[in-house]
């Protein structure tokens, strides 16, 4: 009877150890995405190397190039690239130096961004995470897509910080929209006299769906999206995703 019993207690504390520790990975998925979800886009190295390739604005460097040949018109030094006074993601920005009185001038690879908890942000890295977005990819496919052309990656910390941006910005543009997309149907509708029980009405189209695969087999996504559109201005007035599968909680 005890061998039963102890042979009983290592079944259950077996048990007990393998809920834990999917508990813990849990928490463990759960705390990492938070950590990388609050992290701001201050992954900065100073470095000086003149190797590989780099990304920059035409605009900017023509501004730059047009700053520098008018020192050197004066001055009568060369200037001559010195290196990378910083480098955050694709964003490199180059020092140039003139050998004679030693001046140095920066060349920002492209303009900046505000973003709502004050930080700046350069749009060639939110251009690099928009167009990620817009693919299906991330980080480790943008690297991959960088490297044979030698220009340094987006580590995933910053990618993350500038991926949690786009979303929100474009979140809030497409409140915007749909609001403003609204208010016109019911200018609309008031002006034409349309009402139901003293309110606008107006007439929509609806649609939605979800991908599904029925090559060899029979597969349904775990996301859909359905649409509201105004049917006199053809904009859309409501969107709705639903998600059945949750990345964090399934560790």
């Amino acid at each position: 009877m005890s061998k039963r019993k102890a042979e009983y207690g290592r079944a259950d504390r077996a048990t007990y150890k393998r809920k834990n520790r999917k508990e813990i990975a849990k928490k463990a998925a759960q705390s990492r995405w938070e950590s990388v979800s609050r992290q701001s886009a201050t992954d900065v190295t100073n470095t000086s190397t003149q190797t590989g390739s780099r990304i920059i604005d035409l605009e900017n460097l023509g501004t730059g190039l047009k700053e520098i040949s008018g020192h050197s018109a004066q001055c009568g030094g060369m200037c001559v690239l010195e290196g990378e006074t910083m480098h955050a993601g694709l964003a490199t920005v180059l020092s140039v130096k003139c050998i004679k009185c030693e001046r140095k001038f920066r060349i920002e690879p492209s303009k900046r961004v505000k973003t709502a908890d004050g930080h700046q942000r350069w749009v060639v890295n939110v251009a690099a995470v928009l167009g990620q977005m817009s693919t299906g990819g991330g980080a480790t496919s943008l690297t991959c897509t960088m490297a044979p052309m030698n220009v340094p990656g987006m580590p995933k910390r910053l990618y993350a910080a500038t991926e949690r941006f786009v979303s929100d910005s474009m979140k809030q543009l497409l409140t915007e929209k749909l609001l403003a997309a609204g208010e016109e149907e019911q200018k609309l509708a008031i002006e034409r006299g349309d009402f139901h029980q003293g309110v606008p009405a107006i007439t929509v189209v609806v649609d939605g769906g979800k991908s599904k695969w029925c090559h060899k087999h029979s597969c349904n996504a775990k996301s859909g999206v359905a649409v509201i559109f105004g049917q006199r201005m053809k904009k859309l007035l409501v969107v709705g995703v639903l998600n059945k599968y949750c990345a964090v909680f399934s560790v």
